[in-house]
């Protein structure tokens, strides 16, 4: 065979192989980026999962009397008849000017 064709072969086999290990590399990022997105995905589902079931319990108490009274005197000022809210008023410090 003809040396100049070996010497051609040979750079068209080492292009070839620096473009395969390009791709390769480039693809090893993508893979990459994706794990680490699908391991925040899986975190966020987590954490989105421990709201739904604090939301269920927080759902189930709305039915109960004894939390419907809870939330309308602590968000509400439910007061009984016979009870007397108390509202704490706080002292301004004055300064002498």
């Amino acid at each position: 065979m003809n040396k100049k064709f070996i010497y051609y072969i040979m750079i068209i086999l080492t292009v070839f192989i620096l473009f395969i290990g390009f791709k390769f590399y480039i693809n090893y990022q993508k893979i990459n980026d994706l794990k680490s997105e699908i391991t925040q995905l899986k975190q966020n589902i987590e954490e989105t999962q421990v709201e739904n079931e604090e939301l269920k319990k927080q759902l189930q108490g709305m039915n109960d009397l004894d939390y419907i009274e809870k939330v309308a005197r602590q968000k509400l000022g439910l007061v009984k008849p016979g009870e007397l809210l108390l509202i704490p008023v706080e002292k301004e410090n004055k300064k002498d000017e």
